[in-house]
Parts: structure tokens; C-alpha cells; sequence
């Protein structure tokens, strides 16, 4: 909060400066008079700093995919999401995020059973307890069961 105050404070200051020569588009972050930023010149700008910090390639657009499907992985409620997104219906918000948590959610169920399974030369129970004979009774070939799941919200 304190640097968006200081942000409103230097544009406050361009703005009697310029006095008319200022343009009033209501916008946040501006051009030096006021003028509203040129999309493309906030993707280059962007991709320019994400390089120089060594951070790997992604699109500026990408970043409200990876803001929702956090929100959504944390229990925040799929409306409060589509109000951030600014989509006219949590249908939308819903088919384009929840999809990803299911599938994200099936790749982490099998990586976690491939590294818990023994090798296929072991046959004595693996050590951890539950099942018959003190084995935990999951499959033994690698393969983990999985249900698909929907967020029904």
C-alpha cells in the first residue's frame, strides 16, 4: 500500500506539472502524461525485466492462469475468483480453472504412488503398515488408482 501511495503522490505531481497537457484516463499506471500503456509495450516490458531477473519465459496473460489456479488450490470460493478475473460468469471461471487442479491433481497422485511402490523384485511387505500382512496393500505395479474429481461449487 505504502508504494501505490507514493506511485499516486509522483503521478499527483506530473499531472500539476503538465497542468492540460495531461491526459485524465483514469489508469493506475500511466504513460509520463496520463496517456493509458500500449499493451504490447507492457508484454515487452515484461519479457524484459523476466530475462534479466533469469526467470523462465512467460506471458504476462499467463500470470492470471497461474493467480487463479492458486486462488482455487487455496479453498478461496470460485465466485470471489471470477470477480478477480473479471469474467461475466463463474461458468467460465470454473471450466478453464477447475480442469486444471483435476489434472494437476491426477499427476501428483501418480508421482507420489510411483515413488512409494517397491521394485517389482521385492516381494516381502514393504514396511509401512495397513492390508493384510502388514503391507499397505496398493498396487504393486507402479499404477495408482485415481477418481476423477470435480469442483461442484
Amino acid at each position: 500500500m505504502r508504494l501505490l501511495r507514493e506511485h499516486r503522490a509522483r503521478q499527483r505531481r506530473e499531472r500539476l506539472r503538465l497542468g492540460p497537457a495531461w491526459v485524465d484516463s483514469g489508469r493506475v499506471w500511466t504513460r509520463p502524461d496520463g496517456s493509458a500503456l500500449r499493451p504490447p509495450w507492457i508484454g515487452d516490458e515484461f519479457e524484459r525485466h523476466s530475462k534479466a531477473e533469469g526467470l523462465p519465459p512467460i506471458r504476462l496473460h499467463d500470470l492470471r492462469h497461474v493467480a487463479a489456479t492458486i486462488m482455487l488450490a487455496a479453498g478461496i470460493d470460485l465466485k470471489v475468483v471470477q470477480g478477480t478475473l473479471g469474467h461475466l460468469s463463474w461458468v467460465v471461471t470454473r471450466d478453464t480453472y477447475t480442469s486444471i487442479l483435476a489434472e494437476l491433481a491426477r499427476s501428483v497422485a501418480e508421482a507420489t504412488g510411483g515413488a512409494c511402490t517397491p521394485s517389482e523384485n521385492a516381494r516381502a511387505p514393504h514396511g509401512h503398515p495397513g492390508g493384510v500382512g502388514n503391507t499397505c496393500g496398493h498396487p504393486r505395479n507402479g499404477q495408482l488408482a485415481t477418481t476423477e474429481t470435480r469442483n461442484t461449487r
